[in-house]
């Protein structure tokens, strides 16, 4: 989905409208200040800033400033520390990116309305499931991981 992202290729409001779907408005749902472009979806929508100021809190990493998507796929190598952190903060940014499209796609599609509070506990939760089952010889405690307390995992 990153890479879909990165290439501009979501199908977001934008995207379908130079498909030439008629779409009668372009405004993008969760704010209604602006057409929905990936850009905007991502990076300037008030909700998405939200999401990157959780991130940066809860990983305790000085905050970032995203002005376009390439910004925001490359955050992760702007940082210091080793390969193991890096891959866990990218880690954690790819499912924030994913919770914030599937946010979009449940105002959309099912018509909710945002939940900030639950969108930070799933990409707590993803996050956590992910990590432990893909990295090797992971000791992971659910408690460390909300704490963002990684040094059980040698990070």
């Amino acid at each position: 989905m990153v890479w879909r992202l990165a290439l501009n290729r979501l199908p977001t409001i934008e995207n379908l409208a130079r498909r030439n779907i008629h779409i009668p408005n372009l405004r993008c749902k969760i704010c209604d200040e602006s057409d929905e472009t990936s850009s905007h979806l991502f990076v300037e929508c008030y909700l998405a800033q939200k999401v990157w100021d959780f991130v940066v809190e809860w990983c305790k990493i000085r905050p970032f400033f995203i002005l376009e998507i390439k910004d925001l796929v490359n955050i992760h190598n702007g940082y210091r520390g080793s390969a193991k952190w890096r891959r866990v903060i990218w880690s954690v940014i790819q499912v924030a990116i994913w919770v914030v499209w599937k946010t979009r796609n449940e105002v959309v599609f099912s018509h909710k309305k945002p939940n900030f509070e639950r969108m930070k506990e799933e990409i707590k939760l993803l996050s956590f499931f992910w990590i432990k089952n893909r990295a090797k010889r992971v000791v992971l405690s659910w408690d460390d991981w909300c704490k963002f307390e990684l040094i059980n995992m040698g990070v």
